[in-house]
């Protein structure tokens, strides 16, 4: 009986000194910086950053040291291209492998903040990271990454970046360029609600899809492009989205093509794999070339071949100006790709195409050029207050447009024109082509006419 009493008094003081040494330092209250608080931290240590924006970068030696922000909201962390900045020693979380390899750690030590890789000046303003990230939330919480292009991670046998066990998840305007992973280029799970707005996935690839979802329970998908995004191995073919869960909500997406499946003997991949109770595909726009899929999903105001009928859906191609091409040697993610040009050509079904009075809409698209442009001479088949947002990520801006009837270029529309069509007709030059279907036939010239009589402003 002494013995075990001995024995449980022993694990009560081991046990009351990992609680004693687990304590939470404050940044600013206790410590001026993050790279001071981390230096004093010891195993199990939770560092508090207070409500602000936190510059700068500083090697975090532990994974065992939790970093918890006021809420992703309140508390976002910038990251400078130099990791070893001296001037400014707040904050980001690096591994000290190499200068601009930034490496999120595995575990439970990140929640509650914002990751922003906003750079100031323009919006196309990114920070590049060259290697995947591996978040790992506390079972709650919140997390958000912005403003980060993820690219040329070539590893097949390895996974994409990695974000799971949050309560809530933002990722906003992050670019994930030729990644291909054997999970996909950005791999979430268990997370509570996931909200995907203004990304884009270009020529992305491997054994998972593109983008990944499993035991979501709530997922939405916005103001995102999809851009040459092919299966890029001989198992079998990949959908651009895989989605498990409960609810999904994908809208104002555009998928462009899929590259190399159109000749895949084992089949050809979908743009959507959804596993989830409810699902709604709103306001998207597909590639002609790839079948759509998204069974069991209520697809309303979408544009694409093999959507289904009624619900507002056009069954066409949706007209873009260019949908891409893997370039002469017919093989994606080589020096000739040309990953296309999503916005809406100039009759293109997708202008003015629906309603956009929704309260949760972007004011930007994927371009961060405003939505909601009236498009000049285009009709509004949209309902509501504002029938004039464009289907699709993308927004036609009226500066975009073209007087195509003026083939020569000279401001002017006049006799010279005609002369001029039948020389580009001749030719097989572009200013040939008057209705966008990307051939120079002779409907082109009943389209001229038809431009011609429209004018242009």
């Amino acid at each position: 009986m002494l013995l075990k009493l001995a024995l449980l008094a022993a694990l009560a003081s081991v046990w009351n000194v990992s609680h004693v040494r687990a304590e939470e330092l404050r940044v600013p209250e206790d410590y001026r910086t993050i790279a001071d608080a981390i230096v004093a931290a010891k195993g199990g240590d939770v560092i508090q950053l207070g409500e602000g924006v936190y510059y700068g970068s500083v090697e975090l030696p532990r994974v065992d040291i939790a970093i918890r922000g006021a809420g992703m909201d309140l508390t976002t962390i910038v990251p400078l291209y130099d990791p070893h900045n001296s001037g400014i020693d707040n904050v980001v979380v690096w591994d000290g492998r190499a200068a601009g390899t930034p490496v999120i750690l595995n575990g439970p030590n990140l929640s509650d903040l914002t990751i922003s890789g906003y750079e100031g000046g323009d919006r196309d303003s990114r920070y590049s990271w060259q290697e995947p990230i591996d978040v790992r939330g506390p079972g709650g919480g919140s997390f958000r990454i912005e403003r980060v292009r993820f690219y040329n991670h070539d590893n097949p046998h390895g996974d994409g970046s990695l974000v799971d066990n949050f309560s809530r998840l933002e990722v906003r305007d992050c670019v994930f360029e030729d990644v291909t992973f054997e999970g996909g280029a950005l791999l979430l799970g268990d997370i509570s609600q996931v909200e995907i707005y203004g990304c884009r996935f270009i020529r992305c690839g491997g054994y998972g899809a593109p983008l990944s979802m499993l035991r979501c329970q709530a997922a939405v998908i916005q103001n995102c492009v999809f851009m040459a995004t092919p299966s890029m191995w001989d198992h079998s073919p990949r959908p651009t989205i895989s989605l498990v869960g409960e609810q999904a909500l994908i809208r104002n997406c555009s998928f462009g093509a899929t590259g190399p499946d159109r000749t895949n003997p084992i089949g050809r991949s979908l743009q959507l794999s959804l596993s989830v109770d409810q699902a709604w595909v709103q306001n998207c726009a597909f590639d002609s070339d790839t079948p759509i899929g998204g069974a069991g999903a209520i697809f309303v105001n979408c544009v694409g071949l093999g959507l289904p009928t009624g619900n507002g859906n056009v069954l066409s191609d949706p007209g873009w100006r260019d949908a891409g091409h893997p370039g002469a040697d017919g093989v994606w993610r080589t020096e000739d790709d040309y990953v296309g040009d999503l916005t809406p050509a100039h009759h293109s079904p997708l202008v003015d195409g629906v309603d956009g009075t929704s309260a949760d809409l972007f004011a930007t698209d994927a371009n961060g050029n405003p939505r909601l442009i009236d498009a000049y001479k285009a009709s509004n088949r949209g309902a509501g207050l504002y029938p004039y947002l464009d289907i699709g990520a993308i927004e036609f801006q009226n500066g975009q447009l073209p007087c195509l009837a003026d083939v020569n270029h000279d401001g002017v529309l006049g006799p010279t024109d005609f002369s001029a069509w039948i020389g580009a007709f001749n030719a097989s030059a572009s200013e040939c082509d008057q209705n966008g279907d990307g051939d120079c036939t002779p409907t082109d010239f009943t389209a001229w006419i038809t431009n011609f009589n429209l004018g242009c402003d």
